[in-house]
Protein backbone atom coordinates (compact mmCIF):
# COMPACT_ATOMS: atom_id res chain seq x y z
CA UNK A 1 0.00 0.00 0.00
CA UNK A 2 2.64 2.63 1.10
CA UNK A 3 3.86 1.61 -2.75
CA UNK A 4 0.76 3.74 -3.87
CA UNK A 5 1.80 6.50 -2.58
CA UNK A 6 5.46 6.58 -4.14
CA UNK A 7 5.59 9.47 -7.06
CA UNK A 8 7.60 6.40 -8.43
CA UNK A 9 4.99 3.76 -9.10
CA UNK A 10 2.79 6.47 -10.59
CA UNK A 11 4.84 7.69 -12.73
CA UNK A 12 5.77 4.08 -14.03
CA UNK A 13 1.55 3.82 -14.55
CA UNK A 14 1.82 7.28 -16.56
CA UNK A 15 4.48 5.94 -18.63
CA UNK A 16 2.78 2.68 -19.05
CA UNK A 17 -0.64 3.81 -19.81
CA UNK A 18 1.00 6.58 -22.31
CA UNK A 19 3.35 3.84 -24.04
CA UNK A 20 0.19 1.90 -24.31
CA UNK A 21 -2.79 4.60 -25.65
CA UNK A 22 0.29 5.69 -28.38
CA UNK A 23 1.08 2.23 -29.70
CA UNK A 24 -2.50 1.33 -29.86
CA UNK A 25 -2.94 4.16 -32.04
CA UNK A 26 0.23 3.69 -34.18
CA UNK A 27 -1.36 0.12 -34.63
CA UNK A 28 -4.46 1.32 -35.88
CA UNK A 29 -3.03 4.08 -37.59
CA UNK A 30 -0.76 1.46 -39.47
CA UNK A 31 -3.34 -0.90 -40.08
CA UNK A 32 -5.11 1.84 -41.65
CA UNK A 33 -2.12 2.62 -44.13
CA UNK A 34 -1.55 -1.14 -44.77
CA UNK A 35 -5.39 -1.80 -45.17
CA UNK A 36 -5.29 1.48 -47.72
CA UNK A 37 -2.22 0.12 -49.15
CA UNK A 38 -3.84 -3.73 -50.07
CA UNK A 39 -7.16 -2.11 -51.51
CA UNK A 40 -5.06 0.18 -53.51
CA UNK A 41 -2.59 -2.77 -55.28
CA UNK A 42 -5.93 -4.94 -55.38
CA UNK A 43 -7.63 -2.01 -57.23
CA UNK A 44 -4.27 -1.95 -59.28
CA UNK A 45 -4.74 -5.88 -60.23
CA UNK A 46 -8.35 -5.28 -60.73
CA UNK A 47 -7.23 -2.16 -63.36
CA UNK A 48 -4.43 -4.51 -65.21
CA UNK A 49 -6.74 -7.40 -65.25
CA UNK A 50 -9.29 -5.41 -67.01
CA UNK A 51 -7.02 -4.10 -69.70
CA UNK A 52 -5.63 -7.86 -70.18
CA UNK A 53 -9.22 -8.91 -70.90
CA UNK A 54 -9.68 -5.99 -73.41
CA UNK A 55 -6.71 -6.47 -74.93
CA UNK A 56 -7.53 -10.09 -75.31
CA UNK A 57 -10.69 -9.74 -76.04
CA UNK A 58 -9.33 -7.36 -79.11
CA UNK A 59 -7.05 -9.60 -80.05
CA UNK A 60 -9.65 -12.16 -80.05
CA UNK A 61 -11.96 -10.43 -82.16
CA UNK A 62 -9.27 -9.35 -84.92
CA UNK A 63 -8.36 -12.73 -85.32
CA UNK A 64 -12.20 -13.76 -85.80
CA UNK A 65 -12.39 -11.62 -88.14
CA UNK A 66 -9.78 -12.81 -90.28
CA UNK A 67 -10.76 -16.08 -90.07
CA UNK A 68 -14.07 -14.99 -91.17
CA UNK A 69 -12.77 -13.17 -94.14
CA UNK A 70 -10.64 -16.39 -94.98
CA UNK A 71 -13.69 -18.62 -95.46
CA UNK A 72 -15.42 -15.96 -97.18
CA UNK A 73 -12.40 -15.77 -99.68
CA UNK A 74 -12.75 -19.83 -99.51
CA UNK A 75 -16.36 -19.42 -100.29
CA UNK A 76 -15.83 -16.97 -103.08
CA UNK A 77 -12.97 -19.64 -104.27
CA UNK A 78 -15.10 -22.62 -104.41
CA UNK A 79 -17.71 -21.20 -106.26
CA UNK A 80 -15.54 -19.79 -109.21
CA UNK A 81 -14.09 -23.04 -108.99
CA UNK A 82 -17.43 -24.79 -109.33
CA UNK A 83 -17.79 -22.45 -112.51
CA UNK A 84 -14.68 -23.41 -113.92
CA UNK A 85 -15.39 -27.37 -113.79
CA UNK A 86 -18.84 -26.31 -115.72
CA UNK A 87 -17.25 -24.20 -118.58
CA UNK A 88 -14.98 -27.04 -118.59
CA UNK A 89 -18.08 -29.55 -118.34
CA UNK A 90 -19.63 -27.51 -121.15
CA UNK A 91 -16.68 -27.69 -123.54
CA UNK A 92 -16.49 -31.11 -123.19
CA UNK A 93 -20.02 -31.76 -124.42
CA UNK A 94 -19.38 -29.76 -127.35
CA UNK A 95 -15.92 -31.74 -128.49
CA UNK A 96 -18.18 -34.72 -127.61
CA UNK A 97 -20.61 -33.35 -130.25
CA UNK A 98 -18.19 -32.69 -132.44
CA UNK A 99 -16.39 -35.77 -132.36
CA UNK A 100 -20.28 -37.90 -132.68
CA UNK A 101 -20.75 -35.77 -135.56
CA UNK A 102 -17.33 -36.90 -137.01
CA UNK A 103 -18.37 -39.78 -136.67
CA UNK A 104 -21.35 -39.62 -137.99
CA UNK A 105 -19.18 -38.48 -141.19
CA UNK A 106 -17.15 -41.06 -141.37
CA UNK A 107 -20.06 -43.62 -141.20
CA UNK A 108 -20.40 -43.42 -144.92
CA UNK A 109 -16.65 -44.11 -145.36
CA UNK A 110 -15.36 -47.39 -146.61
CA UNK A 111 -12.29 -47.42 -144.55
CA UNK A 112 -13.55 -49.49 -141.27
CA UNK A 113 -10.30 -48.68 -139.78
CA UNK A 114 -10.84 -45.11 -139.33
CA UNK A 115 -13.88 -45.83 -137.61
CA UNK A 116 -12.53 -47.58 -135.49
CA UNK A 117 -9.97 -45.20 -134.71
CA UNK A 118 -12.31 -42.17 -134.22
CA UNK A 119 -14.06 -44.85 -131.50
CA UNK A 120 -11.01 -45.36 -130.01
CA UNK A 121 -10.05 -41.43 -129.44
CA UNK A 122 -13.74 -40.87 -127.97
CA UNK A 123 -13.35 -43.33 -125.07
CA UNK A 124 -9.82 -42.29 -124.49
CA UNK A 125 -11.41 -38.45 -124.48
CA UNK A 126 -14.19 -39.80 -122.08
CA UNK A 127 -11.73 -41.28 -120.18
CA UNK A 128 -8.74 -38.33 -119.89
CA UNK A 129 -11.47 -35.59 -119.42
CA UNK A 130 -13.03 -37.28 -116.39
CA UNK A 131 -9.78 -38.46 -114.51
CA UNK A 132 -8.60 -34.45 -115.11
CA UNK A 133 -12.14 -33.09 -113.80
CA UNK A 134 -11.28 -35.34 -110.76
CA UNK A 135 -7.68 -33.97 -110.62
CA UNK A 136 -8.79 -30.72 -110.69
CA UNK A 137 -11.22 -30.66 -107.95
CA UNK A 138 -9.15 -32.58 -105.73
CA UNK A 139 -6.27 -29.69 -106.40
CA UNK A 140 -8.69 -26.96 -105.99
CA UNK A 141 -9.84 -28.11 -103.11
CA UNK A 142 -6.21 -28.70 -101.45
CA UNK A 143 -5.03 -25.61 -102.78
CA UNK A 144 -8.47 -24.03 -101.25
CA UNK A 145 -8.00 -25.26 -98.17
CA UNK A 146 -4.30 -24.41 -97.93
CA UNK A 147 -5.31 -20.54 -98.70
CA UNK A 148 -7.46 -21.15 -95.56
CA UNK A 149 -5.37 -22.34 -93.41
CA UNK A 150 -2.83 -19.49 -94.41
CA UNK A 151 -4.95 -16.28 -94.45
CA UNK A 152 -6.93 -17.74 -90.85
CA UNK A 153 -3.01 -17.61 -89.07
CA UNK A 154 -2.66 -14.95 -86.74
CA UNK A 155 -0.38 -12.23 -88.25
Amino acid sequence: MTALLNWRVWAAIALAAGLAFTHFTAYRSGKAVIRAEWTAEKLRQTEQLAAFNAESRRIEQRRQSLVTEALNAAKKREITAALDADRLRVERWGLRDDLAAARAQLSSASVGSLRQRVAALDTVFEQCTREVEGLAGSAQGIASDARLILDAWPK
